[in-house]
């Protein structure tokens, strides 16, 4: 179970901790060549780092993980493709051709003992303790007015608590009590509704204003989870918990028609494919949590 639950996680937020890097690098400016060189190795190595957890994932993978679409959609690689082309910077698609792989005929198994994964949950801590470090160090400068960039500080500082979600959750993975308490679950909740949340508010200001009718689409979504977390904090009751799972199912169909306007050029923005990709795993992510409520990975 130990390797199993380190798979899952890493299959999953390695992939955004090495979007996220993207997501800076192409957002930098010339003037801070410095943390744009930076935020590429950073990126690299998230690359590297995903490519050791593919090759080993085909043995140990859960079926619930496997079939979420939250490792990869059937827009990813299409999305990263135009990505590229659009930012012109390379996106090492042999990683995804590997994960369609995993899910649909894995053919090769690559056995791992305790002890290599615990060194690769050892590599994976430090590169994630550093992308925090960084993700930290950008966000002050952007909010003391010493560095532009064009991503949202509070896009940051949202990309910065998803990584140190991903280091809680290296640091668990010996637990030995594997149960999610009701408190957990609820924590769970109120994390990835803000982040739900969020994600609505960054589609709402990246659309183009001529874009009426999404703008109000986003913006509802963006009070609906905000909403959901105030109704938490009173109280959580079965009424709640439908709804959550609703407006989740919901954000995805809505993220998932998204990915493809944009794909397409069928939506006016300054939103990159990848991003839509991105956003809509997340989403798939929280569902399939929603419906495993015992599961931390």
């Amino acid at each position: 179970m130990y390797i199993q639950n380190s798979i899952n996680l890493h299959l999953f937020f390695m992939r955004i901790m090495k979007e996220h890097m993207f997501f800076i690098y192409t957002a930098f400016t010339k003037a801070d060549l410095s943390m744009s060189n930076e935020a590429k190795d950073l990126m690299n190595q998230a690359s590297m780092m995903l490519e050791k957890f593919v090759n080993i994932a085909p043995e140990y993978v859960s079926e619930e993980v496997k079939s979420s679409n939250e490792i990869v959609t059937n827009h990813t690689l299409e999305a990263e493709q135009k990505t590229s082309n659009l930012t012109g910077v390379p996106i090492n698609t042999n990683i995804t051709q590997n994960e369609y792989n995993l899910l649909t005929n894995p053919s090769t198994y690559y056995e791992i003992s305790v002890e290599e994964m615990n060194q690769l949950n050892t590599e994976a801590h430090k590169l994630v303790t550093n992308i925090i470090k960084f993700k930290t160090t950008l966000l002050t400068r952007v909010l003391n007015c010493q560095l532009f960039t064009q991503n949202y500080p509070l896009l940051i500082d949202h990309i910065l608590s998803e990584a140190k979600l991903y280091l809680d959750l290296i640091e668990n993975l010996g637990n030995p009590n594997s149960t999610v308490s009701y408190n957990e679950f609820i924590s769970t909740e109120k994390f990835w509704n803000e982040i739900m949340s969020e994600h609505s508010a960054f589609i709402r200001g990246l659309l183009d204003p001529s874009e009426g009718e999404l703008i109000n689409t986003a913006n509802n979504f963006a009070n609906n989870f905000e909403n959901l977390n105030k109704m938490l904090d009173n109280n959580s009751n079965t009424t709640i918990q439908q709804q959550i799972l609703l407006e989740t199912s919901n954000i995805k169909k809505f993220k998932e028609a998204a990915v493809s306007g944009l794909i397409d050029c069928q939506i006016k923005s300054v939103i990159l494919p990848l991003l839509g990709d991105h956003v809509l795993r997340e989403a798939n992510h929280y569902f399939r949590l929603l419906n495993q409520p015992n599961s931390k990975y």
